[in-house]
Protein backbone atom coordinates (compact mmCIF):
# COMPACT_ATOMS: atom_id res chain seq x y z
CA UNK A 1 0.00 0.00 0.00
CA UNK A 2 1.22 3.46 -0.53
CA UNK A 3 2.03 5.95 1.83
CA UNK A 4 -0.84 8.11 0.21
CA UNK A 5 -3.39 5.26 0.32
CA UNK A 6 -2.30 5.04 3.99
CA UNK A 7 -3.32 8.44 4.80
CA UNK A 8 -6.49 8.18 3.03
CA UNK A 9 -7.81 5.11 3.85
CA UNK A 10 -11.48 4.70 4.84
CA UNK A 11 -11.36 2.53 8.11
CA UNK A 12 -7.90 4.24 9.25
CA UNK A 13 -9.41 7.65 8.96
CA UNK A 14 -12.63 6.77 10.89
CA UNK A 15 -10.62 4.86 13.46
CA UNK A 16 -8.64 7.71 14.35
CA UNK A 17 -12.44 9.66 14.90
CA UNK A 18 -13.18 7.32 16.80
CA UNK A 19 -9.92 7.28 18.94
CA UNK A 20 -10.43 11.00 19.83
CA UNK A 21 -14.19 10.89 19.98
CA UNK A 22 -13.38 8.20 22.47
CA UNK A 23 -11.39 9.66 24.66
CA UNK A 24 -13.36 13.25 24.62
CA UNK A 25 -16.43 11.70 25.64
CA UNK A 26 -14.43 9.83 28.30
CA UNK A 27 -13.27 13.28 29.77
CA UNK A 28 -16.98 14.75 29.22
CA UNK A 29 -18.33 12.06 31.56
CA UNK A 30 -15.36 12.50 34.57
CA UNK A 31 -16.32 16.20 34.72
CA UNK A 32 -19.64 15.62 34.57
CA UNK A 33 -19.37 13.59 37.65
CA UNK A 34 -16.73 15.82 38.80
CA UNK A 35 -19.03 18.65 38.90
CA UNK A 36 -22.46 16.63 39.97
CA UNK A 37 -24.55 18.07 36.75
CA UNK A 38 -23.82 16.90 33.02
CA UNK A 39 -21.43 18.82 30.81
CA UNK A 40 -22.37 19.51 27.39
CA UNK A 41 -19.43 19.20 24.81
CA UNK A 42 -19.94 23.67 24.68
CA UNK A 43 -19.30 23.43 28.11
CA UNK A 44 -16.22 21.70 28.26
CA UNK A 45 -14.61 23.55 25.71
CA UNK A 46 -15.67 26.74 26.63
CA UNK A 47 -13.87 25.54 30.18
CA UNK A 48 -10.97 24.91 28.44
CA UNK A 49 -9.75 27.12 25.44
CA UNK A 50 -7.70 25.60 22.68
CA UNK A 51 -7.59 22.49 24.68
CA UNK A 52 -9.83 20.30 21.99
CA UNK A 53 -8.46 22.06 19.31
CA UNK A 54 -5.33 20.61 20.88
CA UNK A 55 -5.84 17.31 20.54
CA UNK A 56 -6.70 17.60 17.41
CA UNK A 57 -3.95 18.95 16.01
CA UNK A 58 -1.44 16.27 18.29
CA UNK A 59 -3.17 13.85 17.23
CA UNK A 60 -3.32 14.80 13.36
CA UNK A 61 0.54 14.70 13.90
CA UNK A 62 0.78 11.31 15.62
CA UNK A 63 -1.74 9.69 12.72
CA UNK A 64 0.46 11.31 9.94
CA UNK A 65 3.73 10.66 11.34
CA UNK A 66 2.69 6.94 12.01
CA UNK A 67 1.18 6.48 7.61
CA UNK A 68 4.51 8.17 7.14
CA UNK A 69 6.50 5.92 8.80
CA UNK A 70 4.45 3.08 7.10
CA UNK A 71 3.62 1.56 10.67
CA UNK A 72 -0.19 2.47 9.89
CA UNK A 73 -3.06 0.14 11.04
CA UNK A 74 -6.85 0.56 12.80
CA UNK A 75 -5.43 0.14 15.83
CA UNK A 76 -2.44 2.33 15.35
CA UNK A 77 -5.02 5.12 14.11
CA UNK A 78 -7.52 4.66 17.58
CA UNK A 79 -4.64 5.06 19.66
CA UNK A 80 -3.71 8.04 17.36
CA UNK A 81 -7.10 9.62 17.95
CA UNK A 82 -6.80 8.44 21.76
CA UNK A 83 -3.41 9.80 22.61
CA UNK A 84 -3.83 12.89 21.18
CA UNK A 85 -6.54 14.09 23.32
CA UNK A 86 -5.15 12.92 26.25
CA UNK A 87 -1.37 14.67 25.37
CA UNK A 88 -3.90 17.76 25.04
CA UNK A 89 -5.22 17.10 28.41
CA UNK A 90 -2.36 16.71 30.18
CA UNK A 91 -0.29 19.44 28.43
CA UNK A 92 -3.41 21.99 29.04
CA UNK A 93 -3.31 20.75 33.37
CA UNK A 94 0.22 21.44 33.60
CA UNK A 95 -0.42 24.94 31.72
CA UNK A 96 -3.52 26.08 34.00
CA UNK A 97 -1.63 25.06 36.95
CA UNK A 98 0.73 27.52 36.18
Amino acid sequence: MTELALYLDPVNLVGWIIGGAVHLFWSLKEESKAQGRKVTLADYRNARPYKVETGMGLSLIAYLGAAASGQMNVLVAIACGYMGDSMAKKFMNTVMKR
